[in-house]
């Protein structure tokens, strides 16, 4: 009887035993068969603050390439119009003797305007004669394309706004004019002229007969970058 009663015992064991076993299993069945409310909603909040951190990042590096590119189209035109300009003052000249020729400074407002006649790509004409020596005029219009010279010499600004420098090409002979873009969105344009050692903001061929030494030119771009260049007259 004794063995019986060990297998009966034996038995009652295994049957708590399993039953208690899978009392737990269930108990965790129920507890891990999904998640809570809370727990939603705080997924929910931790993936909201990752996606408006990636969304800033991506449009702040998208904003910081288009102010590099604008920038460097910036530093582009100005080296292309110092280069221009350049040309065109080691190309100046002035002969008291030939109509319509040499170099005229003044200063208006923010900017300065300069005349000259200049040996240069010529500028071509079917109702005349054509010449490498070109009158070019330098001058700063607003952006809106309204010209800071006005016909009565008084000066309208555009104060604070962004301004473009042109070239207004032409044969002196003949009249014909070609005004061209060269740079936008500057603040200001200054020319000056070197001459017995000592710099001015206006010069006249005729009056001090002949042309300056060196000619200075310094343009504020619209970032606060300034760039000046000196370039020397050649043609005596």
């Amino acid at each position: 009887m004794l063995p019986f009663r060990d297998k009966g015992l034996r038995g009652q064991l295994l049957y708590g035993a399993h039953k208690r076993i899978g009392a737990g299993s269930s108990g965790e069945q129920e507890r891990c068969s999904g998640f809570t409310l809370i727990e939603l909603l705080i997924a929910v909040a931790i993936g909201s603050i990752i996606i408006a951190a990636l969304y800033a990042t991506f449009f702040s590096v998208i904003g910081a390439g288009s102010g590099v590119s604008e920038r460097l189209e910036s530093r582009i035109a100005a080296g292309r119009f110092l280069d221009r300009f350049s040309r065109d003052i080691e190309g100046a000249f002035y002969n008291s003797a030939v109509v319509s020729t040499g170099l005229y400074g003044t200063i208006l407002g923010p900017g300065s305007e300069m005349v000259t006649t200049t040996f240069t790509y010529p500028v071509v004409s079917e109702s005349g004669p054509t010449s490498d020596l070109v009158r070019v005029r330098y001058h700063l219009e607003e952006a809106s394309g309204s010209s800071l010279y006005p016909a009565d010499a008084g000066y309208s600004g555009n104060a604070g706004g962004a301004y473009a420098i042109y070239r207004e090409s032409s044969n002196p002979y003949l009249g014909e004019k070609f005004d061209v873009e060269v740079i936008d969105s500057i603040e200001s344009m200054k020319i000056g002229y070197l001459s017995g050692g000592v710099w001015t903001g206006v010069w006249d061929s005729e009056r001090y007969s002949g042309l300056p030494d060196a000619v200075r030119v310094e343009i504020l771009l619209g970032d606060g970058e300034r760039l000046s260049g000196i370039y020397r007259t050649r043609i005596r």
